[in-house]
């Protein structure tokens, strides 16, 4: 096993939020009291009516579980560990699940029952001095993952605009000369931490959804114009949004950004959908180059591009996105499954 303290060591003092308030929670406050472990507790958050209130960390809560996936949001901690007693085991693993939404490193104490964590290989353990946690996932782009990620989108993103900007021009100029409207199409996705984002591409319809009611082109579909058919048959009509990873709204590398409604929808159908949005969403993606691009009208279609991205997520490295890069060039533009 590892210590929690390992991943924290250095210059990156993790900030650790525990759910839960009584003996286990205190004991956890005491353990990060230790500067070798390079962890500073800042709050602690409770549900229960009943929490005792002879422990320390009660009258410094901050507030439930809403409260505390609204403070992961906000980036207010790095690391989540849940300190609820043995008897609220089923309690603990519907958190766990609730909490893996958070762009942040989820723990467990160690006592919670082995059935109740779903058996996959990213849930291993580790300690924090004496006490043991399950560690059920790690914080996507941690330490300087997400300076290297940040760079990568800048360079490369930087690059990549400079190159296609006459072919942008050229774009602009056949939309313009197709049909009548706008250039270039603004729809509202969710980006990191689920806050909403204006997406940029070039229009490729006759209409411009962006409400509660966005219909997925099909094959066939009448509201494409004839440019918009190749546009988006070699994904040409997402070219500006490489001014969205400039801004900073979105990755070169990630999770496909999906309408506001697609989301709720999804996110209502399958349990782990939210997952998606604890990193920036992507112009490119493993779930893409793997074929799982196109229309998602069947919650299987969408499941399995859940699973990708979420494989992504987890295993998330430089070489990682590199290749994924290599990979849209060689033959993501052009795939039977764009429409």
């Amino acid at each position: 096993s590892s210590d929690l303290s390992a991943a924290a060591s250095g210059s990156f003092d993790a900030r650790v939020a525990i759910y839960g308030t009584g003996a286990l929670a205190d004991r956890i406050v005491s353990t990060l009291g230790d500067p070798e472990l390079h962890c500073r507790f800042v709050g602690a958050y409770d549900d229960r009516a009943d929490i005792a209130r002879h422990a320390e960390t009660a009258p410094g809560c901050l507030g439930g579980l809403e409260d505390l996936i609204a403070a992961g949001r906000d980036g207010q901690f790095d690391r989540v560990i849940i300190a609820l007693p043995q008897s609220a085991d089923h309690r603990t693993a519907d958190i766990a699940r609730r909490l893996e939404q958070l762009p942040v490193s989820l723990h467990v104490v160690t006592h919670i029952s082995g059935d109740l964590v779903e058996p996959t290989s990213r849930h291993r353990v580790s300690s924090l001095g004496p006490i043991g946690l399950i560690d059920i996932k790690t914080k996507p782009f941690a330490d300087w993952g997400r300076h290297i990620k940040a760079a990568e989108d800048f360079v490369v993103g930087s690059i990549a605009l400079l190159v296609a900007l006459p072919v942008m021009a050229l774009v602009a100029i056949a939309i313009k000369w197709d049909s009548p409207g706008p250039v270039i199409f603004r729809q509202r996705r969710h980006g990191l931490n689920k806050r909403p984002i204006e997406v940029l591409k070039f229009r490729s319809m006759t209409v411009m959804e962006n409400g509660g009611d966005v219909q997925q082109a099909t094959r066939n579909d009448a509201r494409v114009t004839r440019v918009g058919a190749f546009l988006r048959k070699t994904s040409l009509d997402e070219l500006p949004q490489l001014v969205n990873v400039l801004r900073g709204d979105m990755s070169l590398i990630g999770p496909r950004p999906h309408a506001l409604v697609h989301d709720d929808l999804y996110g209502e159908m399958l349990e782990r959908y939210a997952n998606r949005h604890q990193v920036k969403p992507g112009m490119t993606g493993w779930a893409q180059i793997n074929g799982f691009r196109g229309p998602t009208d069947t919650p299987d279609k969408m499941r399995s591009r859940v699973e990708h991205d979420l494989e992504y997520i987890d295993n998330w490295s430089l070489w990682f996105d590199l290749r994924i890069l290599w990979l849209t060039i060689l033959r993501g533009f052009r795939h039977e499954n764009a429409l």
